[in-house]
């Protein structure tokens, strides 16, 4: 069996950061309550601008720099995401292109939180069998888009 190794990682979030104090605000409660209950401090909104695609095009970017690897040197892209930006084409492929992973195949996959995992898994799975070497995960979400 082929091993797997992670050699780059990459984040990237939205600009706009949303803290308990405003958040505490809205629904009448002290930052404290929140923190207490949650462990949160701040959570980033997601500007209409601001697509899951793109954020994971400047991790995966970020991630490449890391490795000391060229996006055409990728077999494969897999974004793990519960929020495309689009039906098609895949966020994967979107991430593809704006890297310019141009000999790279690329697929989404949708498992919600455990999403990157089950990605991380496929990723093996694909290294072991001899089908891609180097391949690409990445997790992006922008949920600020379907929730309030």
């Amino acid at each position: 069996m082929t091993g797997s190794a992670v050699t780059g990682w990459g984040f990237a979030v939205p600009d706009k950061k949303l803290g308990n104090q405003e958040l505490g605000e809205r629904f009448e409660v002290s930052p404290e309550w929140i923190f207490k209950r949650t462990g949160i401090e701040e959570r980033r909104l997601a500007s209409p601008e601001e697509s899951s695609a793109e954020l994971g095009t400047l991790a995966s970017a970020k991630a490449l720099a890391v490795a000391g690897l060229d996006p055409a040197e990728l077999d494969m892209v897999i974004v793990a995401t519960s929020t495309p930006d689009f039906q098609m084409p895949s966020a994967a492929s979107l991430v593809q292109d704006k890297l310019k992973a141009t000999g790279a195949g690329a697929f989404d996959l949708n498992a919600a939180c455990s999403g990157f995992l089950y990605a991380l898994a496929m990723a093996h799975g694909l290294a072991a069998a001899g089908t891609a070497r180097r391949i690409m995960v990445c997790g992006s979400d922008t949920l600020t888009h379907v929730t309030d």
